[in-house]
């Protein structure tokens, strides 16, 4: 389907232009978005990604040093490090994202409410069939 294929390499291309705008690498990106507002431990990132503790200790690195996370220790237990969105720095990277939601919701204006569900539903369904098949190329090993 070479509509799916055009479409899955825009959102690509448009995720890495983002990336490349704040000078990280599109996994750096990647993780900002899952860190989004809360906190999360460098475990949680690690698993959210898949990547090893060395990749995301290096991404982490990465993020740190471009302004976009700080590390913070918990008060309780001072073994654990949160990794912390600057909310400046991330409200930066969001313009760029809501830019393009504001034009999306404008797109699906377009559809009735059964086209808008048809719509939610294939996307629910492409999500669904990504995440199984982004699992199984990971157990072809």
């Amino acid at each position: 389907m070479p509509l799916v294929r055009d479409f899955a390499s825009a959102l690509l291309l448009f995720h890495g232009a983002v990336a490349e705008r704040f000078g990280l690498h599109e996994t750096d990106l990647t993780a900002l978005r899952f860190i989004g507002e809360a906190p999360v431990t460098a475990g949680a990132l690690a698993e959210a990604t898949g990547l090893t503790n060395a990749a995301v200790t290096a991404l982490i690195d990465r993020l740190q040093a471009a302004g976009f996370v700080r590390r913070e220790r918990d008060a309780s237990d001072r073994r654990r490090v949160y990794i912390r969105p600057v909310p400046s720095a991330v409200r930066e990277v969001d313009k760029q994202y809501a830019r393009l939601k504001d034009d999306m919701a404008t797109l699906l204006g377009k559809f009735g409410a059964s086209q808008f569900e048809a719509v939610l539903s294939y996307l629910e369904g492409a999500t669904q069939i990504l995440e199984r098949h982004t699992e199984s190329v990971g157990n072809e090993k």
